[in-house]
């Protein structure tokens, strides 16, 4: 956890209080971090961590700080297992994943799934839930490339703003 990490989590932020007046350099550090940064620019809290004053211009510059007022549409992404062998595992990851599910449904937010192995699969199957995207493909030992390839779509989405919470 960083110093600011701390400061912010026991309420300490005396930085805040030379917001107005520190404006424009924060301006200018935003601009030069920016520049020759490809899209999306995943590393605003090198920045900030996208709270009080800036937290508009945050988000205007870096999609992935935008924190929508109302989550109306919700991507839910669940990695379970493709073999037997994690019982335990994979009935805790589908009791979370259901439990998520029903919080949702309860704040009426639209939601889509995206199950990564055979056994989530299998389950959303045999309750009738339908699946946005489904993968079986990978492996027991995952590659960065594998989480890039399930992320990657959806970060897109939620920057654009077709999704509000992935």
């Amino acid at each position: 956890m960083t110093n600011y990490a701390r400061m912010y989590r026991f309420g300490i932020t005396p930085w805040e209080r030379y917001a107005t007046a520190a404006a424009s350099s924060i301006a200018v550090v935003l601009d030069r971090e920016e520049t020759g940064r490809s899209r999306p620019l995943g590393r605003a809290l090198d920045l900030g961590c996208g709270r009080g004053l800036y937290t508009p211009e945050l988000a205007e510059r870096f999609p992935l700080m935008r924190q929508p007022a109302a989550i109306k549409k919700a991507a839910v992404l669940l990695l379970t297992s493709n073999r037997g062998l994690a019982g335990a595992f994979n009935a805790n990851l589908l009791k979370e994943a259901r439990n998520l599910l029903a919080r949702l449904t309860e704040q009426g937010v639209e939601q889509e799934i995206h199950v990564v192995g055979k056994k989530g699969l299998g389950y959303f199957r045999y309750i009738g839930r339908e699946v946005a995207s489904s993968r079986t493909d990978i492996t027991g030992q995952p590659t960065g490339a594998n989480a890039a390839e399930l992320v990657d779509g959806l970060i897109e989405r939620f920057a654009s703003g077709d999704i509000d919470a992935p």
